[in-house]
């Protein structure tokens, strides 16, 4: 009766052990199969000003100032850094009230800071951004003044300021000094010794209908800004970059799966693990048995009666009539815990030898 109690026990442990590997298992298969079906959406591409799909179309707007002088930018700006925008834009568009028909609008996106020139911020501090230029009811990019926007994952100079947090328009966000006039693109030392006029408008960052006064205007104080400020980036740190960018996107695509599968994945392990663990004990314990000497069992009887006769009575109160053990009629020494397992030699407790009572 013992051994078929013992058999039904390791057969319901093995049962469940299937059952929750089994599960696992089902539950790895239909993700990949989904996985494979419905694959993740991609990121969509990086927005590029000059595909020759887009259309611009630019307004006239008066400007109330304009520098100069690269110290006279430098002055009214509240910040100057060099950094990059992330392809995270997102569109902010006001329509009249009597229809659908965009009235303004600007465009917000994530600066992240390489280095700070002027102001408190460290590299790698991320700002709120925002540019002068929307879709319009045609699908054309409504921008003023000619203005280009900036290039995602470029490296720019830019001068900025910072609107108030109750401001009306665009509150607490960093916006350009003078448009165009607030951002340089930090061209590489083989572009900029080519000269300015040999550069196209796209490498430049510039709008191709640009006027030529205009252009002169900027060009003038690029020459500045390049010999102060632009150090562009190795080939290396734009590799790193766009690698950390696509890393960024597929752990927000992902982030909802990662705890299942460190969960699934842990528990099998552990499942493996323990099972492995008890099939190996019990081997070390049968293998004990079989080989036990018994020349060594005879002197441990012998010393554990010694131990015993030494012992004071630590029996059941006259009168009680439970045991000192609730298992008596079972030798400790083939005592087992569930499933069939044996407690260690030094763990197994011996039974005192009781004084018969009179």
């Amino acid at each position: 009766m013992e051994a078929f109690k013992r058999f039904i026990k390791r057969a319901l442990a093995l049962l469940l052990l299937l059952a929750v590997m089994a599960g696992i298992g089902g539950y790895g298969g239909y993700y990949l199969y989904n996985r494979k079906n419905n694959p993740p959406p991609q990121p969509p591409p990086l927005f590029n000003p000059y595909a020759p799909e887009i259309t611009f179309v630019s307004i006239d707007a008066e400007v109330d100032w304009e520098p100069q002088s690269l110290a006279e930018l430098e002055e009214d700006s509240s910040l100057i850094v060099r950094g990059y925008i992330l392809g995270n834009r997102q569109e902010v568009i006001n329509y009249h009230p009597d229809s659908q028909t965009p009235r303004s609008g600007f465009t917000t996106s994530t600066l992240v800071v390489r280095e700070c020139y002027k102001g408190t911020l460290l590299p790698g501090d991320k700002i709120p951004f925002v540019e002068r230029y929307y879709t319009g009811s045609e699908g054309q990019m409504i921008t003023y003044n000619h203005y280009m926007p900036v290039l995602p994952m470029e490296d720019y100079v830019f001068f900025l300021s910072r609107q108030p947090v109750d401001a009306a328009h665009f509150p607490g966000r960093y916006y350009l000094k003078c448009l165009t006039l607030g951002k340089y693109r930090a061209l590489s030392q083989k572009q900029l010794k080519k000269g300015f006029a040999n550069l196209s408008p796209e490498t430049l960052g510039l709008s191709p209908d640009m006027n030529e006064q205009a252009l002169a205007h900027y060009l003038s104080l690029f020459d500045q800004v390049a010999e102060g400020y632009i150090d562009p980036p190795t080939e290396e740190e734009l590799a790193a970059r766009a690698l950390q960018e696509q890393k960024d996107a597929q752990s927000a695509r992902t982030a909802a799966d990662i705890p299942f599968w460190a969960i699934g994945l842990g528990f099998v392990m552990m499942t493996i693990l323990g099972g492995t663990a008890m099939l190996l004990y019990r081997y070390r314990q049968n293998r004990s048995q079989a080989t036990a000497d018994p020349t060594e069992d005879a002197e441990t009887d012998s010393r554990d009666s010694r131990l015993h006769e030494m012992l004071p009575d630590i029996g059941p109160p006259q009168g009680d009539p439970s045991p000192a053990y609730p298992d008596e009629d079972t030798p400790p020494e083939v005592r087992r815990l569930p499933f069939g397992l044996r407690l260690p030699a030094v763990l197994r407790p011996f039974k005192p030898r009781q004084r018969e009572r009179t």
